[in-house]
């Protein structure tokens, strides 16, 4: 069935004859949801960000990073555990430090600096988001985004990511910015926080994994003691 939204949000300065636009949600049968017949990629946007993570981020930690694919997997995988169940990045630091010592054997220069510097700063998950967000928003005030337009979206978005909190739904916080950017009302935040739950929690995943990658890649050259007891 539909499910009526609970806002109505500014027109932005495309056409003086509209006042306002009511919003109308509703959920398809592929699980994903139409807002005022605009189809939001909610499960098309997951994708978009596992493949990205699987494409880009553990090859290059292979690699750059010069582990393999198996042992990075396994490293990550307590870390995106704990980023899916709690949605931050700063809850999923200590499984990262202690998955990156006893599994891959980082140093403790890198786990115990670089690790949590990436943590508060370096969240790749995000940058993903608030782009497609933006996109998103776009397409539902009939904004065409061009090139230029999209380009200042992602810098924007890669910025501010640098000063998100780690926080569940820290993210949507910095999507005003990244919306004023280009000239799209800030008010279409109401409607990505409605929905932001289930992406939130595979953005915490990608940002996590991004971070160990890095770190990965930052001890590159430095030698790795893998404790005895390590399974």
């Amino acid at each position: 069935g539909e499910i009526r939204a609970a806002f109505s949000l500014s027109e932005p300065e495309v056409g003086s004859d509209v006042q306002g636009i009511k919003s109308t949600a509703k959920k398809l049968d592929d699980g994903d949801y139409e807002i005022n017949g605009q189809k939001m990629w909610v499960t098309n946007g997951l994708r978009s960000g596992i493949v990205f993570v699987l494409v880009i981020v553990y090859p290059a930690a292979a690699v750059f990073g010069r582990v393999s694919l198996r042992d990075f997997a396994r490293a990550a995988a307590p870390g995106q555990a704990v980023a899916i169940s709690a949605r931050s990045s700063l809850a999923a630091l200590p499984a990262l430090i202690e998955s990156s010592r006893t599994r891959l054997g980082l140093p403790v220069e890198v786990t115990g600096f670089f690790l949590p510097l990436a943590a508060a700063m370096f969240r790749v998950g995000a940058s993903l988001g608030l782009t497609a967000g933006a996109v998103f928003i776009g397409r539902l005030y009939g904004v065409t985004l061009g090139v230029e337009q999209l380009a200042t979206v992602v810098i924007t978005a890669v910025i501010t990511s640098f000063s998100i909190p780690g926080i569940p739904g820290g993210s949507i916080i910095a999507m005003a910015p990244v919306l004023a950017s280009v000239g799209l009302p800030v008010e279409g935040v109401g409607i990505l926080l409605g929905v932001d739950t289930i992406p939130d929690m595979f953005r915490t995943a990608a940002n996590v994994t991004g971070q160990l990658a890095a770190a990965t890649i930052v001890a590159r050259d430095e030698p790795r003691t893998l404790p005895t007891d390590a399974g």
